[in-house]
Parts: C-alpha cells; structure tokens; sequence
C-alpha cells in the first residue's frame, strides 16, 4: 500500500510540472509598422513578466507628438509607442491612427512570427467591427478618414 501511495504521489507530482510548463508563456513581443505615404510609425507590443495593464516605466515608451501620421497605443490617457501587458494569456492592446493626409493609404503590419504558440492574437476594427486573424496575416491596409482605433485582443488557443 505505501509503495501504491508513493507512486500516486509521484504521478501526481509529474503530472503537475508538466500542466504548469504546458501553460506557462515566456516573455514576447512584436512589432505592429504603421505607413501612411512616407510616414512610418513602428509600434512594440506585448507581454513581460513584471508588466502590468497599466502603464509601466520600464517597459512603455511615450510617443513623441508631431508628423503626418499618428498611430499610437493608448494607456491609461497616455500615447506610446510601446504597450507591454503581463504574462496571463489573455491581453488587449489599444490602438489609435491618424494620417494628415486626406484618402491616403493606411498599412498595418505586424510579426505573426513572433507571436507565442497557442496565443491566437486578432486585430478588431472598432469603427467597422471587422475581426482579423493575426496569427493567420500579417497586414491590414485601410484609407485614411480621420482617427481610427483597433483593439488588439489575445487568448490562450483552445
């Protein structure tokens, strides 16, 4: 019976260091480029151990006002260029862009490469509700009409 109690412990015990490094996620990050004409404005997302949801000193950039073509993510009534969430799976990024320039060309593109396996990341459009499969593309082209935001969402693949 205790050689039987033993080996249930040990299974037990294995089997949980497998569950916690099966969902466990590194830190990440990739890169969102937006153009608009000869403006390109080059964005940092993603996750840290140590990062919070709310804007951190070490880890968020301030965007620097100015140009023709305005694409940032916005924390806590903050514009930066780099937003990075803690490591939970699950995280939203929020986005705003603005090109100057009247019916002109607006590309997104980002690093699906470099997003972790089993994070299914998609990019929703909240003016038109449109939902893109990040993980699937990795570009997404629209024409400028003033602000526009997006929301990047991730959750942990099923």
């Amino acid at each position: 019976m205790k050689k039987i109690m033993i080996i249930i412990f040990t299974l037990c015990l294995l089997l949980a260091g497998y569950l916690t490094s099966a969902f466990a996620m590194d830190d990440w990050e990739s890169q969102l480029v937006v153009t608009s004409g000869n403006a390109t404005t080059r964005l940092h997302f993603g996750q840290r151990a140590g990062a919070t949801n709310g804007y951190d000193n070490q880890f968020d950039v301030p965007a620097m006002p100015g140009g023709t073509l305005k694409a940032v993510f916005k924390i806590d009534g903050r514009n930066c260029w780099s937003d990075v969430r803690p490591i939970n799976g699950a995280a939203s990024w929020d986005i705003e862009i603005d090109s100057t320039i009247p019916n002109a060309p607006v590309s997104l593109k980002w690093q699906s490469e470099r997003f972790p396996a089993g994070l299914k990341l998609v990019l929703r459009d909240t003016a038109t509700g449109d939902v893109y499969d990040m993980n699937g593309t990795n570009m997404l082209g629209f024409t400028s009409a003033g602000p526009r935001a997006f929301v990047i969402e991730a959750v942990v693949a099923k």
